[in-house]
């Protein structure tokens, strides 16, 4: 076999094996990827929202990484995990004593294996103001950074936004 079909012939047994190898590693990312979705979703499940409802501030905290930086939808912020429980005591026992709040991640997107920009959806009833008058149902939006450490998915940074009604303007 002269020179150039030795190239040829060699080409067309390894481009079909590398595509393989290929379509073979992205699956493999896809279901990483997918154990690790699930992952991030059960923080948010167990450790938010199970925290939230039960106004269990250590619980809620627990899924904020040691060094964790919070703001929340006023732009008050907490640094580190003690800090974010100890905000979020004061939080339950004033504002947040009767609430409840559902929440959906609708958003994850891959910066890394091990960094992930999370939105979540969330919706509450049952919170108060500073007077103790009852506040409508409130709708929001987290945009988090989860980072896994250890295994375990945790938010490195969390944004928290109320989400206002739009209101169509008058007409003219």
């Amino acid at each position: 076999m002269s020179h150039p079909l030795a190239v040829i012939f060699s080409l067309a047994l390894l481009i079909p094996a590398a595509s393989a190898l290929l379509a073979g590693a992205q699956q493999a990312e896809t279901a990483g990827h997918a154990a690790d979705e699930a992952a991030i979703k059960a923080v948010v499940d167990e450790r938010w929202m199970g925290g939230w409802n039960a106004h269990d501030a250590h619980r809620f905290s627990s899924m904020f990484a040691n060094d964790a930086d919070f703001t929340n939808v006023r732009g008050q912020s907490a640094s580190g995990q003690a800090d974010i429980e100890k905000f979020h005591a004061v939080a339950f026992e004033r504002f947040f004593k009767q609430s409840h709040q559902t929440g959906e991640v609708t958003k994850i997107r891959f910066l890394r294996p091990d960094l992930a920009a999370v939105d979540i959806h969330w919706e509450m009833t049952g919170a108060v103001d500073n007077t103790g008058k009852p506040s409508p149902y409130r709708t929001g939006l987290a945009n988090c950074i989860f980072i896994k450490s250890g295994g375990d998915w945790l938010v490195a940074i969390m944004h928290n936004t109320e989400l206002t009604p739009w209101v169509q303007p008058p007409q003219k």
